[in-house]
């Protein structure tokens, strides 16, 4: 019988784990002497994205490596830390960084985390953004001295931009980043993005004998018929049009607001070109506005109609399958923005060579005057004047290095750097006089036309009912007629708290606007400062529309209510609304 042994029988194994875990922490203290080091030397800024999509990350670094080259030779030493971020962590980490103070330098700014963090953790960009672009001046100096070709292709309209304020010289004035609530502007944008559909043209000229787009919604419907048929008589499953909820919601935006934008404009009792939640609630008890009306069913059962286009179960697919599956071939059309182009070009073009295909672009076709059924409600075509300047960036107050921050911000954003930024990322430019790639000219936004979506959204719980109900009805799982009556059942409840507790908000937000005004009125009469001064006096005079909006808030929802029940007939809506309501507001 072989002697029992003692103690480890693999003291080896031990010794192996020990060098691991003594190497590892080797590695992490030299990683972190060697990152003080860094910060020691130079100045370090860290901005964090959440754009993940193909060639982002390489057109930011792009521009971090040249405005390094340009701060090294002026014998500033500057080192730029990108910090990609997956969407989905985003939140819980800027969040997470910028409640424990250590928040990087500049963050994507939009609606990843609440709007109030906005004037809490970010400076205010104004001062600056009224002031010219000094990196544009410079650079018409440069071109100047270049001469030839290539610097005259630049030089004008660059030129053009010298004197105006920094604001003044993107597409939209950066009015998408302004934050009426705070009269301030905290994010800077390099971007703007549309929404088109893609097109497999090899897929077209198969199916269909040629490869030109659908120019109206009729035409969508027929070409996807014939695609569809094609696939079944040569064995092949071809879904007309990848889709996902991602998609549907684009294509419910479009359509709605091809037939309700008049109805938009019409209800609008502000005349502010704009149907608020409290507007549309009225717009319903004055039997003006409900689930029966022709318009919404218009634009719902359209929508139905086109769900025919789309593969089995799309509801349970997501963005990325529905993009796979249009790769892949097995689509022929998908709607997507500017933001998917690039990475739709690239995966098509790494497929192999036999599994390759031509790809189109077109607007999203709609219905117009000569539909049979619903040519009627066609308002006209919807308009892309609300494209606002996106994947901004704003500058924390905890950064030690702001000077820098808005040097980088105001040298990605002269004409000729945003063309590059966007070029790389296949991206639109948000500046004026950067050109658009070719990639991308077929998404330049058209700002004819008209916007705006009539729906159920009386606030947060109104529109959470109808998100909830315009599912199973676009699955087919039930009608437009028990959509509209599980609507009309729900909705008198729900609008009545919504707009209760708007009546609330008017007046619990009224103390925080009388403060603002009065650091306005002290700041405009005590500055030492005679530009900030006059900048506060204007802020001041703004204030005040915030102010007596809220100060009038609540007299004018309840004066609104009053023209209701005089005015509107006794229906079972109005009759449930206000028993909520009167109960909603004893509480």
């Amino acid at each position: 019988m072989a002697a029992k042994k003692s103690g480890n029988a693999f003291p080896w194994v031990n010794l192996i784990g020990f060098s691991i875990l003594a190497l590892c922490y080797v590695a992490a203290l030299f990683n972190v002497f060697r990152m003080k080091q860094e910060q020691a030397d130079a100045a370090v800024i860290r901005i964090v994205h959440w754009q993940l999509e193909l060639g982002v990350r390489d057109g930011l670094a792009e521009m971090i490596t040249q405005f390094e080259a340009k701060k090294a030779a002026e014998g500033v030493e500057v080192k730029i830390i990108q910090i990609p971020m997956p969407e989905n962590a985003y939140q819980q980490y800027v969040t997470t960084q910028m409640i424990g103070q250590t928040a990087p330098d500049m963050i994507q700014v939009g609606d990843k985390f609440p709007r109030e963090f906005l004037g809490r953790y970010f400076l205010p960009l104004s001062e600056v953004l009224q002031l010219p672009n000094p990196y544009i001046a410079e650079r018409v100096a440069e071109l100047e001295g270049i001469g030839g070709e290539t610097a005259a292709q630049w030089l004008e309209p660059t030129r053009k931009l010298v004197s105006l304020p920094w604001k003044d010289t993107f597409t939209d004035g950066l009015n998408s980043q302004y934050n009426e609530e705070v009269q301030e502007y905290f994010g800077v944008g390099f971007s703007q993005f549309t929404i088109r559909m893609f097109y497999n043209k090899d897929l077209f000229r198969a199916a269909l004998g040629h490869d030109r787009p659908p120019r109206t919604y009729q035409e969508l419907l027929e070409f996807g018929e014939k695609i569809r048929a094609y696939g079944e008589a040569n064995g092949r499953e071809i879904a007309p049009i990848a889709s996902s909820k991602y998609q549907m919601g684009i294509f419910q935006n479009n359509f709605m607001a091809s037939v309700t934008s008049d109805l938009f404009r019409d209800l609008d009792l502000s005349m502010d070109a704009w149907c608020v939640p409290d507007e549309i609630t009225i717009a319903m008890l004055a039997g003006k506005w409900s689930p029966a009306d022709p318009q919404h069913k218009a634009g719902s059962e359209l929508l139905l109609e086109l769900t025919q286009q789309f593969p089995r179960g799309f509801m349970s697919l997501g963005r990325m399958d529905a993009g796979f599956s249009f790769v892949q071939g097995n689509s022929a059309m998908i709607t997507s923005g500017s933001w998917d182009a690039k990475s739709f070009f690239k995966n098509i073009e790494d497929q192999p060579e036999d599994q390759r295909f031509d790809v189109g672009i077109f607007k999203v076709p709609l219905i117009d005057e000569t539909h049979p059924e619903y040519g009627q409600y066609f308002d006209g075509r919807v308009s892309e004047a609300n494209t606002g300047t996106g994947f901004a960036f704003g500058i924390t107050r905890n950064s030690k290095q702001v000077d820098l921050c808005t040097e980088f911000l105001q040298f990605c954003t002269s004409p000729e750097n945003n063309t590059v930024v966007n070029e790389i990322a296949g991206w639109i430019p948000a500046v004026r006089g950067a050109e658009t790639s070719e990639l991308l000219r077929a998404f330049e936004p058209d700002f004819t036309g008209y916007w705006g979506i009539m729906n159920f959204n009386t606030g947060p719980r109104g529109l959470l009912l109808q998100t909830q109900l315009f599912w199973p009805y676009i699955s087919g799982e039930i009608d437009y007629a028990e959509f509209s009556r599980r609507v009309m059942l729900d909705l008198p409840a729900e609008s009545a708290i919504d707009y209760s507790r708007l009546y609330h908000e008017q007046k619990e937000a009224v103390p925080n606007r009388r403060a603002r005004r009065a650091a306005y009125l002290a700041s405009s009469t005590l500055s030492a400062d005679p530009q900030k001064g006059i900048r506060d006096e204007l802020k001041l005079l703004r204030s005040w529309d915030t102010l007596v909006n809220y100060e009038l808030g609540q007299p004018r929802m309840r004066r609104q209510l009053d023209l209701a029940r005089e005015t509107g007939s006794e229906t079972e809506f109005s009759k449930d609304f206000y028993t909520q309501y009167d109960r909603e507001m004893q509480e």
